[in-house]
């Protein structure tokens, strides 16, 4: 009986968990990205635990208990890179993964209106019409900061947009 537990805990932890989602290296501006991984089947009302962190070793994880096999964090990631694993509450664990949160500086301009329609604040520059390009003279828009999913009216401005 004892010889057989022992083949079933060598089993149980040889079995690892497929990560699906991120893929390993990913470079995304998904701030809250959807993980996903293959479960082992039978789970039904066990959660798994689900670890992500800067750091390779884990030293500092962000940890939840996740029932299924996704999840999305409530509150955005800073840019950078991030590690990842999953274990099993039958302490199968899945390889690290690997993926960074990278920014991105996107703008729409519509009707006069200017939106930030990336993943990152940037600042904003009105040149006056007809000066020279380089010369110092700013309109009232200097110095705007426009967040995420932000817009504001600019009429018919020459605005350059900077990431803060």
């Amino acid at each position: 009986m004892a010889g057989n537990l022992a083949v079933i805990a060598l089993l149980i932890n040889a079995i690892t968990i497929p990560l699906l989602s991120p893929a390993y290296g990913l470079e995304s501006t998904k701030t809250q990205p959807e993980f996903a991984w293959g479960g082992l089947q039978g789970h039904a009302g066990k959660a798994f635990i689900f670890m992500v962190d800067e750091n390779p070793d884990f030293s500092s994880p962000i940890t939840k208990e996740v029932e299924g096999n996704s999840y999305r964090p409530e509150d955005p990631l800073e840019f950078g890179t991030y590690y990842w694993k999953v274990v099993s509450p039958e302490c199968a664990t899945s390889p690290t993964g690997m993926f960074t949160v990278v920014s991105e500086v996107a703008v729409e301009r519509e009707n006069g209106r200017l939106k930030n329609t990336g993943n990152s604040a940037i600042a904003l520059e009105a040149h006056m019409p007809g000066r020279d390009p380089g010369s110092s003279a700013r309109l009232g828009l200097t110095g705007l900061i426009l967040g995420i999913n932000e817009s504001v009216d600019i009429g018919g401005e020459d605005v350059t947009a900077k990431q803060v």
